[in-house]
């Protein structure tokens, strides 16, 4: 992590399961106004999020991705429908010489997020309990004698 981009203080001044993570993952491409309408969507939400963007999340040569004015505050079958820790946004389409996804309207997101962060929402506390799950197998994984160690060590 780049100290500019350590936002622990942040988070630690926020209740527990309150901050929306936002990621598109390590091998997403998106359209500029797709950025845009994710950014107001969460704007519109009104809940805390930590959003993170790779530079080339749209084409390597658009400059200005997010929205004018809007304020930087400091992969996915697998984490959507197999591990359920995550939810999904839009339909992606498949041709025989691109993908291309639809636009996701910022109504569309607000609606998501404030379903998966709603404290007594059944889909946002199944989400949340899977989350407590695969943390403790991460945990146990990372720890001495656990798989990640071996693994490393095996490579």
């Amino acid at each position: 992590m780049w100290a500019e981009s350590d936002c622990k203080s942040w988070l630690d001044s926020k209740p527990k399961h309150y901050v929306l993570y936002v990621s598109f993952g390590s091998y997403a491409h998106v359209s500029k106004a797709q950025i845009h309408e994710m950014a107001m969507g969460l704007l519109h939400s009104k809940r805390p999020f930590l959003w993170v963007l790779r530079p080339d999340i749209v084409a390597s040569d658009v400059q200005d991705i997010l929205p004018e004015r809007f304020m930087v505050q400091q992969r996915a079958r697998l984490i959507v429908h197999v591990w359920e820790v995550a939810m999904s946004l839009g339909q992606i389409f498949r041709s025989s010489n691109n993908m291309r996804s639809t636009l996701v309207t910022r109504q569309e997101i607000a609606v998501i997020v404030a379903e998966f962060m709603e404290i007594d929402g059944q889909k946002g506390k199944k989400l949340r309990s899977n989350v407590g799950s695969v943390r403790e197998v991460m945990k146990k994984a990372a720890m001495n004698g656990g798989s990640s160690q071996n693994n490393l060590e095996g490579l």
